[in-house]
Order: structure tokens, then sequence, then C-alpha cells
């Protein structure tokens, strides 16, 4: 396998950023999907994904607009900054520039409220949606990641 612990910048002006990963997760990821850091194997930078509230590992969000999907033991790319669809619950978030964080339910987000901010991991910051979503069938919305 390639080096992968890499990030793929236009120029350095540009503000889309992507990175590869090796999926390391158990299972097929597609795009939208949340990653983090796979601590457990230390030869590169495997992802997986997590059901950690506030996981601090976030590597990215999955970047795969064709749709073909990442399949498990593959490399995939990451968006880390950018706009981008990403996944959500069936949650409504009606003010646009929410901040998001790794959710309980795997491979989505789910929102920082104001009390909780002040305690969350400063890794765990995933980015901010750009939409409001209203309608509780769709699990999708467009926001700008932003992962340091």
């Amino acid at each position: 396998m390639a080096d992968i612990d890499q990030t793929i910048v236009a120029s350095p002006n540009d503000e889309n950023h992507f990175r590869e990963f090796f999926n390391n997760s158990g299972g097929a990821l597609a795009h939208g999907d949340v990653v983090v850091l796979d601590a457990s194997n230390v030869a590169g930078k495997y992802g997986k994904t997590t059901t950690t509230q506030y996981d601090h590992a976030i590597m990215g969000v999955v970047y795969d607009p064709a749709a073909a999907g990442v399949a498990d033991q593959a490399t995939g790319v990451l968006r880390t900054r950018g706009f981008q669809t990403a996944n959500f619950g069936l949650e409504k978030y009606t003010n646009v520039g929410t901040l998001f964080v790794a959710s309980t339910t795997v491979k989505t987000l789910q929102s920082i409220t104001a009390s909780t901010s002040l305690t969350t991991y400063a890794g765990a910051y995933i980015g901010h949606n750009v939409e409001v979503k209203t309608d509780t069938t769709v699990t999708t919305l467009e926001m700008f990641v932003d992962v340091k």
C-alpha cells in the first residue's frame, strides 16, 4: 500500500482540503460518513466509524461524489475542509452555523448545544451547517467541514 499519510490540497489558499485514508471500519463507507482515526493500528492512517459522542479523533468526512463507496480494507478520500453533504440524524436544524461533532449513531453527526460546547474536546469539532433542515425524514445536510 502506498503512503496514505498525506493531505491533498490544490493550493495553499484553496479551501477544499482532502486526505487519503484506509478504511478499517469493518464495513463499506459512503459519501458523507464520519470517520475517526483507528488508533489500534499504528501502520498508517487507518480510519473507522464511531459511536462515541464527541469523539476527538476525527479524521474527516468521506468524499465520494460518484457514490462508488469505500469498501472495507480499501483506500478512500476524506474531506477535511470545504463544503460537503454529511450524514445527520433525523433532528431538525433551524439555525445556520450550528457546530457539529460525532454522534452516538454510527457514521453521523450531531449538534453541539451551548452547554456542552465548553466541555467538548478540541479535536471533536467537525464543522458547521450551511443550510437549515426542517424535514425530519431527511438524513443529510450541507455543511462546511473544518477538521483540525
